[in-house]
């Protein structure tokens, strides 16, 4: 391990059941009132899965405050709900950055993720969960190497919307996002969640985090 390897592990306190490896990939949740499920018919082409399994990949259409439009850096995490700091937004799973995107109120801005990409296969029947933030970062202080790691700083848009990624969903998850939430902490702080149990229909996690 590497200097630079040990200090990211500590900066994100990275527990054995979830190795984080660098890798070449780029109060109450505060869901925005434009955060809908499903999403219309848009969507660009998604892209491969590093798992082979669609499922793995969120595709996000974004849109944020009209006195933030302009360029900006976006920063897209998922992180574990019921493990990890809740003042944190949960316990990384994996983070990316797009730096340099357009970004509007009106005309959405379209990312992809995947969860397959940069860390371990982790599907929510065995690790319960996700915690999908999305923020802009003006400062250049979260991400992988950040010191907020996922934590927008006050003025910063940003978004926190919790779902259950699953190996049986038929395809990618298609996210619309309005970055709404301008209040730092507060954007991606919960509640203390309680451990969860395994689901019946399980996926082939390389981790689990879930009680049998």
């Amino acid at each position: 391990m590497n200097a630079r390897t040990a200090v990211l592990l500590c900066i994100l306190g990275c527990a054995e059941e979830e190795p984080i490896e660098l890798g070449t990939s780029e109060p109450e949740p505060q869901t925005s009132p434009g955060t809908t499920p499903e999403a219309t018919d848009f969507w660009p082409k998604s892209g491969r899965s590093e798992c082979a399994n669609k499922a793995s990949l969120v595709q996000l259409a974004v849109t944020v405050p009209a006195e933030a439009e302009g360029t900006g850096d976006l920063v897209v995490a998922l992180m574990h709900r019921r493990y990890g700091q809740p003042e944190n937004g949960g316990h990384p799973h994996w983070l990316w950055r797009f730096d340099d995107q357009p970004l509007s109120a009106t005309v959405p801005t379209f990312v992809t993720v995947d969860m397959c990409a940069g860390n371990a296969v982790m599907w929510s029947e065995e690790n319960c969960e996700y915690n999908l933030i999305v923020l802009v970062d003006g400062n250049d202080n979260n991400g992988l190497t950040g010191a907020r790691v996922a934590r927008p700083d006050p003025g910063e848009p940003a978004a926190m919307l919790p779902y259950e990624q699953s190996c049986h969903h038929d395809g990618p998850y298609q996210f619309e996002l309005a970055l709404d939430c301008l209040d730092g902490d507060a954007c991606v702080t919960y509640e203390a969640q309680p451990a969860c149990e395994c689901a019946e229909l399980a996926c082939d996690s390389m981790s689990a985090i879930c009680e049998l």
